[in-house]
């Protein structure tokens, strides 16, 4: 069992994750933010990504969708669209998403980088999964 810190990790539909942890790292829009117990009072939007919370001896490890961090105390609260669990991530659902994403076709630059951006959170799902 983890001490130091409480991990929440909350989405529109539900509170994924609720227990102690040792550390989490998060991803954040220019590389990873690691808190560890006793770091200062933070609030900062998150990239998309791999969000690693270390529990005892192991590693519990979920794909994020943006959102927000807070770290008050020794509580920690992530609040993102969608955090999804790596033994969650099932292959068949990330074909389908990938093979509607490729067969949108636009000109307009907005959807298109729209689409890269969804390929590429694809490609992170993916890699978490395999992980």
């Amino acid at each position: 069992m983890g001490a130091g810190l409480q991990l929440q990790i909350v989405t529109p539909e539900n509170v994924t994750f609720d227990e102690p942890i040792d550390h989490v790292v998060l991803p954040s829009w220019k590389g990873e933010l690691a808190v560890y117990p006793r770091h200062a009072p933070l609030l900062s939007r998150m990239g998309f990504g791999e969000l690693r919370a270390a529990v005892g001896g192991e590693m519990r490890r979920f794909f994020v969708d943006g959102g927000i961090v807070e770290v008050r105390g020794e509580r920690v609260t992530v609040l993102s669209d969608r955090a999804i669990p790596a033994d969650k991530l099932r292959g068949d659902r990330l074909d389908e998403e990938e093979a509607a994403l490729r067969e949108r076709s636009t000109t307009d630059q907005d959807e298109l980088e729209s689409i890269r951006v969804g390929l590429q959170k694809v490609a992170v799902q993916r890699k978490i999964a395999s992980n």
